[in-house]
């Protein structure tokens, strides 16, 4: 239900068929829901690329820590996730600009920082895969790295109230009540949509 429902955010921000560069894809999957017409992910595990060439053969997967992706290419939307799990965030976007066109839309998964002590209980609890988390960043934080790495935050879609499936109640919450003025920023993800800042060209 929680990816499903990040996928149903790319899929409405991203357009089908183009050129779609993911940073941090793990396997694969959400690169494939936005259906690109040429789609291309970067991961720090050997482990993980390999399952998402496996299950996704007309993708291409390459393994790179963020910091260090150069592909020689330019995609017009570049999906950044585990922002959180990046040890130079600043390092990672100027890397991920390399990438971009004036018109690129560059996309950041990140989780709202308010939720920091539910997501370590649940993993306390077995009910969440553990993860270390070094980088609990903000919205705000988020677009002062984008700011000085070249980009113009656009847009940060808030989703998953109740990031857990129960009937009628999931759909209540997220559908209706996530949407709500000040409810809004208690949503577990908040997805960021920015472009490249213009160029200034002297007359």
């Amino acid at each position: 239900y929680y990816y499903d429902r990040i996928k149903r955010m790319l899929r409405f921000i991203v357009e089908p068929n183009k050129r779609v560069l993911e940073v941090r894809c793990q396997t694969g999957d959400l690169l494939a829901a936005v259906k690109p017409s040429f789609g291309v992910g970067a991961e720090i595990s050997q482990k993980l690329v390999e399952v998402a060439q496996t299950n996704h053969p007309d993708l291409h997967f390459v393994c790179a820590d963020p910091e260090d992706v150069e592909l020689g290419e330019k995609f017009d939307y570049v999906i950044v996730g585990h922002i959180f799990d990046t040890v130079d965030i600043l390092a990672a976007l100027n890397r991920v600009s390399d990438h971009c066109t004036s018109n690129t839309r560059v996309v950041i998964i990140n989780y709202n920082h308010l939720w920091e002590p539910v997501l370590e209980l649940a993993s306390s609890m077995g009910l969440r895969s553990p993860y270390i988390e070094p980088n609990w960043v903000s919205s705000e934080d988020v677009n002062g790295f984008l700011a000085l790495s070249g980009f113009t935050p656009l847009r940060t879609h808030r989703i998953l109230l109740f990031p857990k499936y129960i009937p009628l109640v999931s759909s209540f919450l997220n559908e209706f009540v996530a949407k709500l003025p000040g409810l809004r920023r208690l949503c577990m993800m908040q997805i960021t949509v920015a472009r490249p800042q213009p160029v200034a060209h002297d007359e």
